[in-house]
């Protein structure tokens, strides 16, 4: 049949031409951005699930900068303990000499510096007291009189050596010793959190306090047995004291392998998310490219059969010359109502 009023075959070439139009525009998005799904008509459930997936994926990256930091902090405080251990190491030789120095010494006419080695025992006794007070100054700062001593260290203002205060807000601001939970994973619950505790130094450490502790007055005039207690005394302070320290950072090294190990994990989780996510969202490129030339190729081939579709009802003309030809010029004379 062919018809003029309704020609069929070319509304049938221009609804596959709008259909292969769309298709190749839909090709040349994935091609140029990459993603299969640009805007929530391509895959609404896979736009759902993927959503859900980037959520993930943004609170792991998170997660894993969190525990970071908190590696950052605990290195911090491991450095700062072994600065304190390296000075109690050079108070407790100093001790180890004073004990053997005034084992030695005698001082019979009990007058301030008529024995040399009284004297040096003093010094002996006013350096270890020197470096006692450096590390008491390394714990704490001291503020007008009366008020309660302000810790040093801390890390992006978070205080860490202080067990001092009460309430909320204080528990949050002050230290480690009963704990501070740390987020190390993307979501709101105690699997994603763990529990930093650092014991508190600063309070123990108080115990050296700032006063000097001079030998029985006259300053320097002690017996060589005052300056033996006071040596055998300091170094097992010291000993305990090196205990503790050694005790934290054993405790520091542990929370380190395991935030070190929970990163590992984020990232593994990270991958494997990922890798789903791609799954969904992003474009086969191989598949896009494939479809984009047989695409091009089927436009091309629309454009003749358009073409084509559109030139069938001229084929009416030539008809209607025929029949015109084999009229005869009486009729056609006739017909033309003269």
């Amino acid at each position: 049949m062919i018809a003029v009023n309704t020609n069929i075959s070319a509304l049938f070439t221009q609804y596959a031409t709008r259909a292969n139009q769309l298709s190749l525009n839909e090709r040349t998005e994935r091609l140029s951005s990459g993603s299969k799904l640009n805007r929530a008509a391509d895959d609404p459930s896979g736009l759902a699930i993927s959503q859900g997936m980037n959520a993930q994926l943004h609170g792991i990256r998170q997660a894993i900068g969190n525990s970071q930091d908190t590696i950052h902090m605990l290195r911090l405080v491991d450095s700062f303990i072994d600065d304190i251990q390296n000075i109690m190491m050079d108070i407790r030789d100093t001790n180890v000499r004073l004990a053997n120095q005034a084992t030695l010494t005698n001082n019979p006419t009990g007058v301030a510096g008529s024995v040399p080695l009284v004297h040096d025992n003093m010094e002996l006794h006013k350096e270890s007291e020197v470096m006692k007070y450096s590390i008491y100054r390394m714990f704490t700062e001291f503020p007008n009189p009366g008020q309660q001593q302000t810790p040093v260290l801390n890390y992006n203002g978070k205080n860490i050596f202080d067990s001092t205060g009460g309430g909320i807000v204080d528990d949050l601001q002050r230290g480690f010793a009963n704990g501070q939970v740390a987020q190390v994973g993307a979501d709101n619950d105690t699997a994603n959190r763990v529990n930093i505790v650092l014991d508190d130094l600063a309070t123990y450490f108080f115990a050296w306090r700032t006063e000097y502790n001079p030998p029985p007055n006259p300053s320097g005039n002690a017996s060589s047995g005052w300056y033996l207690g006071y040596a055998q005394d300091t170094i097992s302070d010291v000993d305990g004291k090196l205990d503790k320290l050694n005790e934290l950072r054993t405790q520091i090294g542990a929370q380190d392998v395991a935030l070190q190990h929970t990163i590992d994990d984020l990232n593994n989780q990270y991958i494997n998310i990922a890798g789903g996510k791609s799954r969904i969202t992003d474009a086969d490129m191989a598949v896009e490219i494939t479809q984009n030339t047989a695409e091009l190729i089927k436009s091309q081939s629309l454009s003749l059969t358009f073409q084509q579709a559109n030139a069938l009802p001229l084929l009416t003309v030539p008809l209607l010359d025929a029949i015109y030809n084999g009229l005869s010029p009486k009729m056609v004379h006739t017909g033309s109502g003269s």
